[in-house]
């Protein structure tokens, strides 16, 4: 019962691993980032981690953004409503480059896009969109709530 030193089997018949995508595969897709989103996708430490942040910051910043027009419509404020939306918007779409970025990158690289940061930062982008859409429909309700109000109503002098 001995051992042999000199197999090299296990050695051999592991599976290769996919390389990891460094800062040169996320500029190349940098079409249409901002100028702060291409210093998170230029960070040549840790590229993922620091485009995976950056898309929490910008998904976070919409979900505030749509969160204050629905009380600006509450307000009756909409213009400042509308204006609220709009950078909402644009914070999402830059996360959503950011994202696109990201993904090509692993998908170029030959690995998988899947980790947990990057699952996180999905989540953030999904619930940004869902507050943005949100927000629409509240700002739509609060502006036909403020016409309905404003009419006369029947039996009033």
């Amino acid at each position: 019962m001995g051992t042999h030193s000199d197999d090299t089997s296990a050695s051999t018949s592991q599976a290769p691993t996919s390389p990891t995508p460094d800062a040169s595969d996320y500029a190349q897709r940098a079409d249409g980032l901002s100028e702060a989103d291409l210093v998170a996708l230029n960070d040549p430490s840790n590229a993922p981690s620091a485009l995976a942040f950056r898309m929490i910051a910008l998904a976070g910043e919409a979900r505030a953004l749509a969160a204050r027009a629905v009380d600006s419509s509450g307000q009756g404020a909409f213009v400042d409503a509308e204006s609220l939306l709009d950078e909402a918007r644009e914070s999402y779409d830059r996360a959503r480059r950011v994202q696109t970025a990201l993904t090509a990158a692993h998908t170029h690289a030959g690995q998988p896009a899947v980790d947990l940061l990057l699952v996180h930062a999905h989540d953030h982008l999904a619930m940004a969109k869902m507050a943005i859409d949100n927000a629409e429909i509240f700002v739509q309700l609060y502006r036909r709530i403020a016409r309905l109000e404003a009419q006369p109503r029947i039996g009033e002098d």
